[in-house]
């Protein structure tokens, strides 16, 4: 399992969705996902602390 958990993400998500489980084995998707999918939402409007827009 260790080498399915996510520690680095580049991008910031609103919503985690099924597509972070593209690449983990079948038997584990079938499991978790009893067949629902869906597709995770990137952070948008971010500003940082100082009130500037965040840099991509």
């Amino acid at each position: 399992m260790a080498q399915h958990l996510i520690y680095d993400v580049a991008v910031g998500r609103s919503y985690l969705g099924t597509d972070l489980l593209d690449s983990a084995p079948d038997a584990l998707c079938k499991e978790l996902l009893d067949g629902e999918h869906s597709s995770s939402l990137e952070l948008n409007n971010i500003v940082t602390a100082n009130g500037s827009p965040q840099s991509a």
